[in-house]
């Protein structure tokens, strides 16, 4: 139960950021940073020096590939950039302001957050979702070597700060499974945790549809 309620406590933590600030009015600037608060982000080695919203959006569209073998989408592009952590957060958005793409990171190029649109109505179906405990364990096994490796690109050593990834939720479709993964910090100081969210098709293969270390994809 203590660990459902962590994972829990996980997934809500990033929107109770922008929610508390909004509500006491202090800094409507504040987008992923809270003052005070320690993040895993911080811990991991720099990536790339980024110095200004050019190189960002530049550094930003050569992220897409971790995502997707397609063309990066076509969309309204926007840039905004939270100075609490010198952090930049990147998006593509349709006409109507659904995000196709979008990426956060820090000025050091240790990504945030990463994940795009996929276009499946299915993919947060209630009526498909299942308890982990159903999740063939076979399945599991294999999609987590994939993700593993992923994940250390994508993070370098951030798993080296995590307790084990688990499952703790699948939602099944039949022709494929979206698992619902988190990975709280061995110490507990950190706030928030790993957060990602894969899909798993019927023939084995792997892709990541969102990712983030604040604990909310």
């Amino acid at each position: 139960m203590k660990k459902a309620c962590s994972i829990l406590l996980c997934l809500v933590l990033v929107f109770s950021f922008s929610g508390s600030v909004c509500a006491e009015g202090t800094d409507d600037s504040l987008m992923w940073s809270e003052p005070g608060l320690k993040y895993i982000a911080a811990a991991l080695a720099p990536q790339k020096e980024i110095h200004d919203e050019k190189e960002a959006e530049a550094y930003a569209d050569s992220l897409w590939p971790l995502l997707s073998d397609d063309p990066l989408p076509d969309g309204n592009r926007e840039m905004a950039v939270d100075h609490h952590d010198n952090s930049y957060h990147y998006g593509i958005y349709t006409t109507d302001g659904i995000a196709l793409y979008n990426v956060g990171f820090l000025s050091n190029g240790v990504i945030m957050h990463i994940g795009c649109r996929v276009n499946d109505p299915r993919r947060y179906a209630d009526d498909a979702r299942k308890d982990p405990s159903e999740l063939d364990p076979k399945v599991w096994e294999q999609a987590k070597v994939k993700i593993t490796e992923w994940v250390e690109k994508v993070s370098p050593g951030v798993l080296a700060l995590l307790q084990p990834m688990d499952v703790y939720s699948v939602i099944d479709v039949g022709d494929r499974q979206y698992l619902f993964i988190a990975a709280m910090p061995l110490d507990a100081e950190y706030d928030g945790c790993l957060s990602l969210i894969a899909i798993v098709e019927a023939d084995g293969s792997v892709r990541m549809m969102d990712y983030s270390l604040y604990g909310a994809g």
